[in-house]
């Protein structure tokens, strides 16, 4: 049987989806947050509340880039995922309790 055969079996996610997904979101809540990476200015500005109908309330939204390199890095793959993400997830309030949540929200999702 297949690796993705044994997957849908057991309903896994795939090996890279449940490494990679997770230490992203870590990365990216540490620059929204300041405590780590890059300043948040330089790649990402919140979407006004009144824009949208928000999951959470830290939504984000790209800085306009000109280069085609932007296209593929991490700040532009992370978007998506990042503002679906129910707003307990986000507003953790520390590193630990916010893996915790995610791991939780990512098992049930």
């Amino acid at each position: 049987m297949s690796y993705e055969d044994c997957c849908r079996l057991l309903n896994w996610q795939s090996l890279e989806k449940r490494r990679k997904l997770p230490l992203s979101f870590v990365q990216c809540y540490k620059i929204v947050f300041g405590t780590d990476g890059p300043p948040f200015s330089d790649f990402f500005e919140f979407i006004k509340r009144n824009q949208t109908r928000a999951i959470n309330d830290c939504k984000l939204h790209l800085k306009l880039a000109t280069r085609n390199c932007y296209k593929n890095s991490f700040f532009v793959k992370i978007v998506k995922d990042w503002n679906v993400l129910p707003n307990n997830v986000v507003h953790a309030g520390s590193l630990t309790l916010f893996r915790e949540r995610l791991k939780t929200y990512m098992i049930f999702n």
